[in-house]
């Protein structure tokens, strides 16, 4: 979570480099994907040379169908939960676009409840996020149906995360997502005219080469593939409560890197959905433990 936080507030300036979010995302899928495929490499030789203890990873071919169908999916949403938030973030401040966006989570964690209480830490959720529309923060209809959709794609991400993680072993399917993604999103990268502006100002080539890196690494080599390793090990609507600090780290984040002030209102309304989901972990702890 505090990789994911802090690259995201670097995933900014990615954002703002580029011609559009899109040719951000690309380039955070193209770095992931060669940093990933070199690790895998980097396996695959140790295990020829009996450096490495192959283990007992499952082979791919004597996977079931439902497997791949698991895997398609959470490349899908994977992708597009970075595209939806990519999007966000170019039109509202990152704290807030964090903020809205964990109510997908939020939402996993309080699934199938019907205690009165789990309705209440619906209720103040809901109220932090009322809070933002009357703050003096402007926002933007397109930037906050952003930030909803990939909220709605963080929830599905975490609920096939869970089944990919009991399928599949290691980082392959991250690595596949990471190069299918960047093959797919080529055609958006290049009729965004992104490769033309980097191209033309050649000032801007290294810097979005390093930034490519850093938020590839921060932002999806290193906190997918621990989330990975977390969602076979805990239950999925515990995985999405844990994460309850990440709105405030956010605009924490994008208050240090990119002096993103917020307003008072803006950090209480973080602090209602922060105190909402942290609500929900207690609860839930204390239901799991009667």
């Amino acid at each position: 979570m505090l990789a994911s936080q802090i690259g995201n507030a670097y995933a900014k300036q990615l954002t703002d480099a580029m011609a559009t979010p899109l040719g951000a995302v690309w380039v955070r899928l193209a770095f992931a994907g060669v940093i990933l495929l070199v690790l895998a490499l980097g396996r695959l030789i140790g295990r020829r040379l009996h450096l490495i203890n192959p283990g007992a990873s499952p082979n791919p071919r004597q996977q079931p169908k439902r497997a791949w169908l698991f895997a398609i999916a959470y490349g899908a949403v994977l992708v597009t939960m970075n595209s939806m938030f990519y999007e966000a973030i170019a039109r509202l401040p990152v704290g807030i676009v964090i903020t809205i966006e964990f109510l997908g989570p939020l939402a996993v964690a309080l699934l199938g409840s019907r205690r009165p209480i789990d309705f209440a830490w619906v209720a103040l959720a809901g109220l932090g996020i009322v809070i933002f529309g009357v703050t003096p923060t402007p926002l933007t209809l397109a930037g906050v149906g952003f930030a909803v959709a990939a909220g709605t794609c963080w929830a599905g991400y975490i609920l096939l995360g869970a089944r990919v993680a009991r399928h599949w072993h290691g980082t392959g399917v991250l690595t596949g997502t990471c190069v299918a993604g960047g093959i797919i999103m080529t055609p958006a990268f290049l009729l965004g005219n992104n490769a033309a502006r980097l191209v033309s100002s050649h000032h801007l080539m290294w810097p979005v080469i390093g930034l490519g890196a850093l938020v590839a690494l921060s932002c999806t080599v290193l906190p997918y593939s621990l989330e990975l390793l977390a969602l076979r090990r805990i239950p999925t609507g515990l995985f999405g409560i844990l994460e309850s600090l990440a709105p405030a780290i956010g605009a924490l984040a994008a208050w240090i890197v990119l002096s993103q002030r917020l307003y008072w209102g803006d950090w209480l309304a973080i602090t209602c959905v922060v105190a909402a989901s942290l609500g929900a972990t207690i609860t839930r702890r204390h239901q799991a433990i009667g």
